[in-house]
């Protein structure tokens, strides 16, 4: 099913990365078959660039709207080369006091405006610093119920595009992200899934005794010839009309083949679920999601459940 993508919020914080994500933002949005808004948001104060700070040091502290009003403006001259209009485009000044956290407010953004997609940079700077990648980023992963998209710089325009899936229902979801990505940029798809099988020090817990080599290797026959049975009956009813993929069924641990098939590859996007694991859960049973992007050379676009919630009390 293609999704329907039309609103798009985008963390801006006029650094180059943030450039990045509204440079996405506008080959999705010009891409679309319907009409598609986006609003950049930025806090106040916050971090603004040095020609930016010298106007605001020229207004009286009473002048606050004037103060956000000139800062719309440098935002839309920002990312005027991007093609971006009044028409198509917003621009939001968040209140920078109130929002303590980069990515409370951008949630809190990205829920008030129905976006169906939040895009921010894999770095910023300043006040919005916390869009590093293990910080922000990873905890937008986490807490948003819209997907995220987490941008790496000169992935544009995206020609190859890989979407891991384990058959959960969010996998299968982030499959159809992936296939919409594919059909708007014209890429090609991979669709992978990875098969953990017997390792070589593999014990009979009973006897005590190791598998022999020769067992080891029916085993993990047995178990890639009926992985790729069920990989082929998990995609059947999907529709790829349009878009050039592929099965890719792999043995090995989710996150290295992950990362290995990526760097091998040059994967312009990455498409995934995520499970929204809480900060403790997180610690102990980890999230393949979030250890993907703490490593990952490329754009990840991730996906929450359906029934996932966050009260923003607590974010």
């Amino acid at each position: 099913m293609n999704k329907l993508i039309t609103s798009i919020t985008v963390g801006f914080d006029f650094s180059d990365n943030a450039r990045e994500a509204a440079k996405w933002a506008a080959a999705i949005a010009e891409r679309s078959a319907n009409a598609t808004k986006v609003t950049l948001v930025t806090a106040y104060p916050g971090h603004m660039p040095r020609e930016v700070r010298d106007d605001l040091e020229q207004l009286q502290a009473s002048e606050e709207g004037a103060a956000r009003e000139l800062i719309r403006q440098r935002m839309r001259d920002d990312v005027a080369e991007h093609g971006f209009t009044d028409e198509d485009a917003s621009y939001e000044v968040m209140d920078g006091v109130k929002s303590r956290w980069p990515f409370a407010a951008l949630i809190s953004a990205a829920n008030s405006l129905n976006s169906d997609l939040l895009i921010v940079g894999a770095t910023g700077m300043g006040r919005l610093q916390r869009f590093l990648v293990g910080s922000t980023a990873e905890r937008l992963v986490r807490k948003s119920k819209t997907p995220v998209l987490v941008v790496a710089q000169n992935q544009l325009p995206v020609e190859r595009i890989l979407c891991p899936i384990d058959y959960s229902p969010v996998s299968l979801e982030s499959l159809n992200w992936a296939v919409t990505m594919a059909r708007l940029f014209e890429a090609e798809l991979d669709v992978m899934h990875t098969v953990e099988l017997a390792p070589g020090a593999e014990i009979d817990a009973p006897g005590r005794r190791h598998i022999s080599t020769d067992l080891r290797t029916e085993l993990n026959r047995k178990a890639m010839t009926e992985a790729e049975q069920q990989f082929a009956d998990a995609l059947e009813e999907f529709d790829f009309s349009g878009v050039s993929w592929h099965r890719v069924l792999r043995p090995g641990n989710p996150v290295h083949e992950i990362l290995q098939r990526t760097e091998e590859l040059s994967y312009g996007l990455v498409c995934m679920g995520s499970l929204g694991l809480d900060h403790l859960q997180g610690m102990v049973i980890g999230n393949t999601a979030e250890r993907v992007l703490r490593s990952l050379p490329t754009s990840l676009l991730t996906v929450k459940p359906q029934e996932f919630e966050v009260d923003e009390r607590f974010l």
